[in-house]
């Protein structure tokens, strides 16, 4: 009898084509993945730090030699403008493999711990970074090349093996990053890539990897994390965002509308670390909005893959419900839209035009939910700390900005804001920088990827520590041993009398010698 394969077709946003399918993979087929990977990766673990590096670096140079294939695809499957291809996708794929080729060996190479306690001088430690083994990687559809190629990247440079389950919107270009990887000459089978919808990403994790990187929704991060709990597998999350920016009354507006126009409509407004609120002093704020939403209006919405648009599809119809649900709501409430809405560009897909909208109230969902779409709403403050108090009324800590000429009003801002990341006159740029942890606070997710803590997250640490054999201590017990520790305790943490404790922990410690 003969099995049914079922296949995901892969949809263009844009025209609503099919470009290409995949198969869908089977809970055992997942299994199989899984046990194939980490068969690759008991190879993988004995290479050097040294052959890593080299086959990072070619796998950095093969991305740039196929830099048109993966931008074009980029656009078709994922709607991407050509200008976000290149830089949203290949560079930071790029720049990852780059990146880790150079500095993982740094990182991950041995470290001596000197231990502080006197008790312990005579030992030596060292912090050993060893792999974890299988790490399964859950990507979204937001950024389908370079979500999922960094955490390949540090996965690998940490000597793991990948099963890679991208989203069910874009499973091609997992394809053509896994072709990458073999291409640069990393052991076969060390990335697997299975396809599928949720079901598929859960029997990943039943398949027991070694650590679990999801990068999505809180609802379903949260499923994630409970089934990773339940089977002692370790998970990092990368949740959504509702990322406030606040103007203040001395910021730069030219740099301040340009940044926020970025940040809010990048990918159209498809990025959990989007600007999904404006927060703007009353002094400025008159001005701040006008110029703002001219510059909304001025972005060109329409076919991505002509180099002069700016604003793509989003993803499908479904994620533009969310989008008009959000604004109709708020305009309902008593909010005003000063530009965007559905707009017609001759092609099917589910486009919408940025928009901007102003008395916004603060309980709505446009305020409190994460709308992953080309609107922003602009409330107006009075005080750093009504901005402050408002942008962290929220479950979400992804990212922040604060545009201002006073970089100490900056910094002092900075610390009190709740976030992972706190931009101030910039946004969005720190996932591209592998240096910079990639992490949020609150429901925006738990553990870091990217930089050397991310590095750390991939690795299970191991102390290796050896005594010299010049002392002996053990049993029994005696009250010479007692009065030693007793008398160590005043020396070393005591605040009077610590000499005379000292002096009497050494002679207790002689007669025990002696005994």
């Amino acid at each position: 009898m003969q099995t049914t394969v079922q296949t995901l077709t892969s949809l263009n946003p844009a025209t609503l084509e099919p470009i290409g399918e995949v198969a869908v993979s089977s809970p055992e087929q997942v299994r199989e993945a899984v046990e194939d990977a980490r068969r690759a990766q008991r190879m993988w673990a004995r290479y050097t730090m040294g052959d890593r590096a080299r086959l990072l670096r070619r796998a950095a140079a093969v991305v740039a030699q196929r830099a048109d294939e993966l931008a074009r695809l980029a656009v078709a499957e994922g709607g991407k403008t050509l200008f976000e291809a290149y830089a949203a996708e290949v560079m930071p794929t790029a720049e990852a493999f780059r990146w880790t080729s150079r500095y993982a060996p740094r990182h991950l190479r041995p470290e001596r711990l000197r231990h502080s306690s006197p008790l312990f001088r005579l030992k030596r430690s060292w912090l050993h970074f060893e792999p974890r083994g299988v790490v399964g990687i859950i990507a979204p559809w937001n950024y389908p090349l370079s979500i999922p190629a960094t955490q390949v990247a540090f996965a690998l440079a940490a000597g793991n093996a990948v099963v890679l389950k991208p989203s069910e919107f874009t499973p091609l270009i997992a394809e053509k990053l896994r072709e990458v990887v073999e291409e640069a000459g990393f052991p076969s089978g060390l990335l697997q890539v299975v396809h599928g919808h949720g079901d598929v990403g859960a029997a990943l994790v039943d398949a027991r990897p070694d650590k679990v990187v999801f990068t999505g929704s809180v609802a379903t991060g949260r499923k994630v994390a409970l089934a990773g709990a339940e089977r002692s597998v370790p998970v990092t999350l990368e949740l959504g965002g509702k990322d406030a920016a606040y103007v203040r009354a001395d910021a730069d507006l030219d740099v301040a509308v340009a940044g926020v126009l970025f940040g809010s409509y990048f990918n159209a407004g498809q990025t959990c670390a989007a600007v999904e609120r404006v927060y703007v002093h009353a002094e400025v704020a008159e001005v701040f909005t006008e110029r703002l939403a001219a510059g909304a209006r001025s972005l060109r919405v329409g076919d991505p893959s002509a180099p002069e648009t700016d604003v793509g599809p989003m993803i499908h119809a479904g994620q533009r419900a969310v989008v008009e649900r959000h604004v109709d709501e708020a305009e309902r409430l008593g909010a005003s839209r000063l530009s965007g809405g559905p707009v017609e560009t001759g092609l099917p897909g589910a486009f919408y035009a940025p928009a901007v909208l102003v008395d916004v109230p603060d309980d709505a969902a446009l305020m409190r939910e994460e709308t992953f779409g080309p609107v922003v709403p602009v409330r107006v403050v009075s005080s750093d700390e009504e901005a402050v108090r408002l942008a962290n009324d929220s479950e979400f800590g992804l990212t922040a900005s604060v545009w201002t000429r006073d970089t100490r009003a900056a910094r002092e801002l900075a610390h009190r804001l709740e976030a992972g990341t706190v931009f101030v006159n910039d946004v969005l740029y720190s996932f591209a920088s592998p240096d910079a942890p990639w992490h949020g606070h609150k429901s925006s997710g738990t553990g870091i990827t990217h930089s050397r803590y991310g590095l750390h997250e991939l690795s299970k640490v191991k102390h290796v520590s050896i005594d010299p054999g010049l002392l002996r201590f053990g049993y029994p017990w005696t009250p010479e041993l007692v009065s030693m520790m007793r008398n160590a305790v005043g020396a070393l943490y005591g605040t009077s009398g610590r000499a005379r404790a000292a002096v009497r922990a050494v002679r207790a410690g002689a007669r025990a010698r002696l005994r």
